[in-house]
């Protein structure tokens, strides 16, 4: 069975990422603007894309508007691997 991987979003506070990195060090996490992600300041219709072609579940702190935008993602016919706001 394949680990799930994660994509964190820049809106999730990095002392998060920090503490789970801390604590499962084993945790596939992949933080915005890292080598291999997108840049900062990536659209997140562009990020759940981005998600979705690394086979990555995202992490995001943004809960405002996030759920139109997934909407708009599912009504194109797209997927995620899943997505935690």
């Amino acid at each position: 069975m394949n680990p799930l991987r994660f994509l964190v979003d820049e809106d999730v506070n990095m002392d998060l990422v920090t503490h789970l990195r801390t604590i499962e060090p084993a945790m596939d996490l992949l933080v915005i603007n890292e080598p291999g992600a997108p840049p900062k300041g990536t659209l997140d219709p562009d990020v759940l894309l981005a998600a979705e072609a690394l086979r990555r579940a995202l992490i995001s702190g943004d809960r405002r508007t996030m759920r139109d935008h997934l909407n708009n993602h599912f009504n194109a016919g797209r997927h995620t691997w899943g997505v935690i706001c």
